[in-house]
């Protein structure tokens, strides 16, 4: 008998039930590709996918706690299913193309990812025959790579590696309007206004923050850290101003209100007795009580928004950096991705975090 193992097979186990002696097979293959066999009937019981480059990004469908998307340096998007750890689609840019940014558009259920060459590409990121197809593609969103973009109901948006500042149609995918704010440093942070659909709020590599009336095609308020180290990450919160949170290499959360021009507030840690470098930030996508923020010593920390507390920490497990976090939406679980090719599920006890604020203790 012979099987399809999805690849040249790298590695090859067995073992034999002690009960009832039914044989199985591990074949691993170049791809990353596992599949389970049973040694008998030489039948696939399972096939397990795993990356085989780093991961660069990671979302969140915002209306479903059990699945997100991921995109690694190959230009690789996988949709994975957290109830059982499948891979519900796959799709592929170009090879050669380096995987730059990712968001999940709930609304037409596609991954949409951002890559090295200045391309927007879209995959469909249901189950059935079209799992992980490219459905549409915006070849020259930017010259010289896309480094962050966001989608909502209304529109797309892209930054790129020089500064710009992008908005797309959603039918045509023609641009519709450029803001060129950023002094020619990547763009590494969009998230649209949590309140007014009308705003979108940018952060750079150039230790800027701008927001923009999309109405009026125009930047209303700017923000500039005069510090070392660049924004690597923004969110936003859902209470208070909905002030945004920014992520710096710099070793802080820094908090800008709409109206005041310096950060109204910092967060800083760190690891092993030195500072880190923050990676990535997301305020919890539901309730906002929270904010997880990702760092150069490989661990993921959350803080409570109201108290400030450190309320959470990830062991240390000194890979390698985590390079993007996602919230689940139901704000139980966190998944963290690395340059060590991990994807890692983090579980958020939010009962023994409220017992140990109210005990005193952590």
């Amino acid at each position: 008998a012979e099987i399809a193992a999805g690849g040249p097979v790298s590695s090859i186990s067995g073992w034999c039930d002690a009960q009832s002696g039914q044989l199985s097979l591990l074949a691993g293959t170049e791809s990353g590709q596992i599949t389970v066999l049973d040694g008998g009937r030489m039948q696939v019981q399972r096939v397990i996918v795993n990356e085989t480059a780093p991961v660069v990004r990671v979302a969140f469908k915002s209306s479903c706690s059990v699945r997100f998307a991921t995109l690694n340096s190959l230009g690789q998007v996988h949709v994975w299913d957290l109830s059982d750890y499948t891979v519900v689609a796959h799709g592929q840019g170009p090879r050669g193309d380096t995987g730059l940014s990712l968001t999940f558009d709930d609304h037409d259920e596609e991954a949409v990812a951002g890559y090295n060459s200045g391309a927007v590409r879209a995959f469909c990121a249901q189950r059935g025959p079209t799992a992980g197809t490219q459905t549409w593609e915006i070849a020259q969103a930017h010259r010289d790579g896309v480094s962050a973009i966001c989608a909502t109901q209304l529109y797309y948006a892209t930054g790129g590696a020089r500064g710009g500042v992008r908005l797309w149609s959603r039918t045509s995918r023609a641009q519709l309007f450029e803001f060129a704010d950023h002094m020619g440093k990547p763009v590494t942070g969009l998230v649209p206004d949590v309140k007014l659909p009308h705003l979108l709020h940018s952060c750079g590599a150039d230790r800027s923050v701008f927001s923009y009336d999309l109405k009026k095609e125009r930047r209303v308020v700017h923000h500039q850290w005069n510090s070392h180290g660049t924004f690597t990450a923004m969110s936003q919160r859902l209470d208070s101003e909905t002030e945004l949170i920014t992520a710096g290499t710099d070793g802080r959360l820094l908090t800008w209100d709409f109206d005041v021009a310096e950060p109204v507030s910092q967060v800083t840690a760190s690891g092993h007795g030195q500072g880190v470098a923050f990676t990535c930030v997301q305020v919890s996508p539901t309730t906002g009580k929270y904010v997880a923020a990702s760092s150069s010593d490989a661990r993921v920390r959350v803080w409570d928004l109201t108290s400030g507390a450190l309320v959470a920490t990830s062991p240390f497990n000194g890979f390698a950096d985590i390079s993007s976090l996602a919230w689940s939406p139901d704000e139980k679980q966190l998944v963290s991705v690395g340059l060590d090719r991990c994807i890692c599920v983090w579980n958020f006890y939010e009962d023994a975090v409220l017992e140990a604020e109210q005990g005193g203790h952590k």
